[in-house]
């Protein structure tokens, strides 16, 4: 079991490091002049496009924080109590977490969902192949997995790891 999981541990490394190694060469020798000016281009129009940290996207971030404080103060003062002391308090740290909750609520949704699609049917899959090909005492196989069941077990754990990833990162 120790091995399977270091195999299943290993694989998912290695299809998470490919994108690292995505150096792309593009055949340009069936291409006419024309077409590889507006390959170039396009790669440009590509580059300039791209998502960049911009003065505006920064001060974004800041006007996020400083309303989420303004919004504490704010509700610390109609209740009549100092911002430090409203914190300290259980309200202060439930309003707290519902403030930040509006914030990333959707994100954190998203994230546990996913985690716990993986920790829930991962293990039923394996007690599920386990509980088929079992050793008997004398630690002998009582059947041996055919190669469609070897088959259909990867299958099943890139099927959860997919949608689990999907959950995380479709926010």
């Amino acid at each position: 079991m120790l091995r399977f999981i270091s195999m299943l541990m290993l694989c998912v490394m290695v299809l998470t490091s490919i994108p690292c190694f995505a150096g792309v060469e593009v055949d340009t020798s069936g291409l006419t002049d024309e077409q590889k000016a507006d390959l170039v281009k396009s790669a440009e129009n590509m580059r300039s496009t791209a998502t960049k940290i911009t003065p505006d996207k920064v001060q974004e971030w800041v006007d996020l924080g400083k309303n989420s404080g303004m919004a504490l103060a704010s509700f610390a003062k109609e209740v009549g109590v100092a911002g430090d002391k409203f914190l300290e308090s259980t309200t202060g740290k439930v309003v707290l977490a519902m403030i930040a909750f509006k914030m990333v609520g959707k994100v954190l949704i998203h994230f546990t969902a996913g985690i716990l699609i993986f920790m829930i049917f991962i293990p039923i899959l394996l007690w599920a192949y386990k509980k088929n090909y079992k050793k008997d005492k004398e630690g002998i196989m009582r059947e041996t997995p055919s190669d469609g069941d070897k088959v259909v077990l990867y299958l099943g754990l890139i099927i959860i790891l997919a949608i689990s990833l999907i959950v995380i990162f479709t926010f």
